[in-house]
């Protein structure tokens, strides 16, 4: 325990660090996350700053970590591009070094494969309609998966 007088803790921070232990070994989590769940289990103040610290120390929590965990993730899942992750981690309030980590944890062969296979697929999908809006929306569905526009233009300027 990090806490060298764990035993003169009050009974509620006790709680809290036994709760937030599990919590965060269940499933990797970011520091906004376990202080939206402190926060919601009645935790104030210099507790939660506490609560965190003794996470971090013990290795519950590392939003490195969570980001590269996320970042494969929502990759590997669900075909995410790399600008969609990274504005998610963004709205997670993690740093931009940390999400640049993440975001070259995704290989870039695999990246391109999972691209072109998503552009075929919105393209075949998409063909009953004529040229121009087959454009428009395979265009749409790529930006919407988070991918980048230079991309998508390049793919498009094929056709």
């Amino acid at each position: 325990m990090l806490f060298k007088n764990y035993q003169i803790l009050s009974h509620n921070l006790k709680d809290y660090i036994k709760k937030l232990e599990h919590y965060c070994a269940y499933q990797e989590r970011c520091h906004q996350e376990v202080k939206t769940k402190l926060f919601q289990l009645g935790c104030r103040g210099n507790e939660i700053e506490e609560v965190i610290f003794h996470l971090i120390s013990q290795n519950y929590l590392n939003e490195q970590r969570f980001a590269n965990l996320y970042a494969i993730s929502k990759f590997n899942q669900k075909e995410w591009g790399k600008y969609r992750i990274e504005q998610q981690l963004k709205a997670k309030g993690l740093l931009d070094k940390t999400i640049e980590g993440a975001l070259n944890q995704i290989n870039n062969q695999t990246y391109l494969n999972t691209f072109n296979k998503l552009t075929k697929n919105f393209w075949e999908e998409n063909k009953s309609l004529s040229l121009l809006p087959r454009k428009k929306k395979t265009y749409d569905q790529l930006v919407y998966k988070g991918y980048e526009l230079e991309l998508i233009n390049q793919f498009l300027e094929k056709y």
